[in-house]
């Protein structure tokens, strides 16, 4: 498993362990050039920023604190749909339709995605998302729905038995460590139209070492100011609240790029 450092400032500096590979393939193969031709018209839906999370993880469970609140009228997945689009059209040549959905149609994706096994097997809630799917792509006369929803990871900036999942802000505190970062723990599938089951599922995140074929190992995370971070979502000024909603927007923009190198190019 391989360590990447994280250092915070004014802060002891920690190792960073890889989110999620345990679970993902050593080696992900991307989509052979015949399923690639047949991909001309796609769209791109993404509800993975819904809601934010502000977890603290203390040194017991009893200390631990999780707040919640809907982001919907922060248009976060407008953002990321967008950043998508643009390297579906400028990188790979797609034709990106841009059409109204109802979110709430896609959002057992959310659950979906996050449960998503390693053998790349969805397992009966898949039936939850299709509906969905399939009314979009017949709608817009779709080849392809590239679906962007959460997931879950496990706790790899503390280290606790802890789960990490969406679009949040992580914090833990003992007297000898503080950690502080804001996340993106999310999975993009790339959806066929014609059957509206999946051809690729990944995890959101940067390679190891930037080349096509590595294994995508590093979530989107960003070091934030401990004390910041501390603070009670109730209590966040206007000015605090564009800042959290600034650096969410820009957050995965390196693996958006990454993740879909894994999916259209070919080895």
């Amino acid at each position: 498993m391989t360590l990447f450092p994280l250092r915070l400032p004014g802060i002891v500096a920690i190792s960073l362990v890889a989110a999620g590979c345990s679970t993902l393939p050593s080696r992900q193969v991307p989509l052979s050039s015949d399923a690639l031709s047949k991909l001309k018209r796609v769209a791109v839906v993404s509800v993975l920023a819904r809601s934010f999370t502000q977890q603290y993880v203390g040194m017991t469970a009893f200390g631990n604190e999780t707040e919640e609140i809907n982001i919907a009228s922060w248009k976060i997945d407008e953002q990321y749909e967008k950043q998508f689009s643009q390297e579906l059209q400028q990188r790979y040549r797609l034709n990106v339709v841009h059409a109204a959905y109802a979110a709430s149609a896609f959002e057992p994706a959310n659950e979906i995605l996050s449960s998503w096994s390693s053998s790349g097997n969805p397992g009966p809630n898949w039936a939850a998302a299709e509906p969905a799917v399939r009314k979009y792509c017949k709608a817009s006369a779709l080849d392809a729905l590239l679906l962007v929803a959460k997931d879950k990871s496990t706790d790899f900036l503390g280290r606790t038995n802890q789960e990490m999942t969406g679009a949040g802000i992580y914090t833990r505190g003992t007297p000898f460590l503080k950690i502080a970062a804001m996340h993106v723990i999310a999975k993009v599938a790339l959806i066929d139209c014609a059957t509206a089951k999946p051809l690729a599922v990944r995890s959101l995140a940067v390679s190891e070492d930037g080349t096509k074929n590595a294994r995508p190992d590093s979530r989107p995370v960003l070091q934030i100011d401990y004390e910041e971070a501390r603070i009670p979502i109730s209590d966040w000024t206007f000015k605090r609240k564009q800042k959290v909603r600034a650096d969410l927007s820009t957050l995965p923009n390196k693996a958006i790029t990454e993740t879909l190198r894994t999916i259209f190019v070919p080895a």
